[in-house]
């Protein structure tokens, strides 16, 4: 059995509803994150940012920055980006070499919530400027997607 895109939409809606009920806010509108394919499974962009994801403890995904302008230009960032998680027992992150992407990767098992952030500097001079993103990450039980049915061995009534 797969899971239903109404079953993931209603799933994401609610954990949106969860963060506002929490107060999460965006740290700085000039950083997007943007999610790439994960196993086959069908994930969206919930609304406004901070993005919300919902991954099963069987996945991973990459993500990655696109630094624009106060105009919506695209801008270098100074250095390499910085990629952290709030629980590294639900999901790790694994940054590229250049720091402009990254795996998200779920724990073994584990189930929960965690904040992905990225921090960039945007300052091209001697100073720092850090402007930072943010995933708010849900990793929920897999379900079930095959039947196995096993005949034991034939014996006599």
């Amino acid at each position: 059995m797969s899971v239903s895109s109404r079953a993931l939409d209603a799933l994401a809606r609610m954990f949106v509803r969860v963060l506002e009920i929490l107060g999460s806010k965006r740290p700085d509108p000039t950083l997007d994150l943007w999610v790439g394919p994960v196993s086959n499974k069908r994930i969206t962009r919930e609304g406004v940012p901070p993005m919300n994801l919902i991954l099963n403890n069987e996945q991973k995904c990459s993500v990655a920055i696109d630094p624009k302008t106060a105009a919506g230009n695209p801008a270098p960032v100074d250095g390499i980006p910085t990629w952290e998680s709030s629980d590294p027992s639900v999901a790790t992150v694994e940054p590229s070499e250049d720091g402009k992407s990254a795996s998200i990767v779920t724990g073994d098992g584990a189930i929960g919530t965690a904040t992905i952030n990225v921090t960039a500097d945007a300052d091209l001079g001697e100073g720092i400027r850090s402007i930072t993103d943010t995933v708010n990450l849900m990793v929920v039980q897999p379900e079930a997607d095959t039947l196995g049915l096993g005949a034991g061995e034939p014996e006599l009534k």
